[in-house]
């Protein structure tokens, strides 16, 4: 809070500050209850700034409530220094005889019974009662329900209130840290697979939102939950706009997939990813990733003895006729040959060229 004019030598000592519209407190009672999520974080994010400030001054404030939380045309001030004190200052025990109700349901356990042993951290304290309040509309005393809270505060707001210095943040630019996180990157504490998920019903159609489910995909390449609970079901409309717009991080995707389900898989779980593939193949032009799908298709029905897949991968056999695709199937039916005496009965019921008849054999 701005000072306008002083003179400490005058007795009384006087100052001079702006004249604030309200105070916190007032503006707490004027709603009547709980402020929005967007009102809150902006009042406290003033109010960290502020006391972040005081800190790297050596100031501790030592009563922080509502009622010192003043409103200058907009703009949120700390005021009320009057029981703060010097970090290194040899001040001692801080009585609450005369005290306001605020001051008591705002302060940190250590300031009742040693107030020279509190530092950052009984402000912090106070800090979290402070943001309990506006996203609660309840007063933090004489005790408080942390399931009043949204969710995503309860963590912030108990680390905040621990009886135990240690077991709080340990500074205020600490506890801003986690502020701005929780404000300006929220999608850092979310898993990437529940990120992507949520941007799949725009992906065929925005293009931001595709491009980020590709961010994700290569970011966290080495996550195989990702991948695997991720790719297969990403919808038709929205592979054939990853092959148009980022076709290579597309082929990078799908053989990383390629590695993640290599080995045994839940049966129905085979049937999805064969679906899969064989968009994959009716999408792809090239001739690396048709030859992957077939692959994977050929060998996941034989290790599973998935017949589902098996009808897919001769689906995909018969899709083409030209020369490039018969003899990609008739090699990778000589290389195996264990898979291949799966499918060979009923491929020999189609209408097969002779190379690929021979290779059945």
């Amino acid at each position: 809070m701005s000072i306008l004019a002083s003179n400490t030598k005058a007795r009384p000592p006087w100052y001079a500050m702006p004249w604030a519209d309200t105070s916190l407190r007032g503006f707490l009672v004027l709603g009547g209850g709980p402020l929005s999520e967007e009102d809150a974080l902006a009042i406290f994010r003033d109010i960290l700034s502020a006391i972040e400030f005081a800190h790297q001054e050596g100031i501790l404030h030592r009563d922080l409530k509502p009622e010192n939380v003043l409103r200058f045309e907009g703009r949120w001030c700390v005021s009320d220094f009057g029981l703060s004190r010097l970090l290194d200052s040899d001040s001692t025990t801080l009585t609450f005889t005369n005290a306001a109700l605020g001051t008591v349901a705002y302060s940190a356990p250590e300031q009742f019974s040693d107030a020279h042993s509190a530092d950052a951290r009984s402000d912090v304290y106070a800090l979290g009662k402070i943001l309990y309040e506006m996203l609660t509309g309840k007063m933090p005393f004489p005790s408080l329900d942390l399931s009043q809270l949204p969710s995503r505060y309860r963590h912030i707001v108990s680390r905040c209130i621990a009886d135990e210095p240690g077991d709080r943040y340990q500074t205020v630019v600490d506890l801003l840290r986690q502020i701005e996180t929780l404000v300006e990157s929220p999608s850092d504490l979310e898993p990437p697979l529940q990120r992507a998920q949520m941007l799949l019903d725009k992906a065929a159609r925005k293009f931001a939102a595709l491009a980020e489910i590709d961010r994700i995909l290569t970011e966290y390449a080495t996550d195989e939950v990702l991948y695997t609970k991720l790719v297969p079901y990403l919808p038709r409309p929205v592979l054939e706009s990853y092959y148009k717009r980022h076709r290579q991080s597309l082929f990078s995707v799908l053989r990383q997939f390629d590695l993640y389900i290599s080995g045994g898989l839940p049966w129905s779980y085979t049937d999805t990813v064969a679906d899969f593939m064989r968009h994959v193949f009716d999408i792809c032009e090239e001739e690396e990733i048709r030859r992957l799908v077939l692959k994977r298709v050929l060998l996941m029905g034989s290790d599973h003895h998935r017949f589902h897949v098996r009808d897919v991968f001769i689906s995909l056999v018969m899709r083409r006729s030209d020369e490039s695709h018969v003899m990609m199937v008739s090699e990778l039916l000589a290389t195996y040959p264990v898979a291949t005496a799966f499918v060979a009965e009923f491929l020999r019921g189609q209408s097969i060229p002779e190379v690929i008849r021979r290779a059945l054999d």
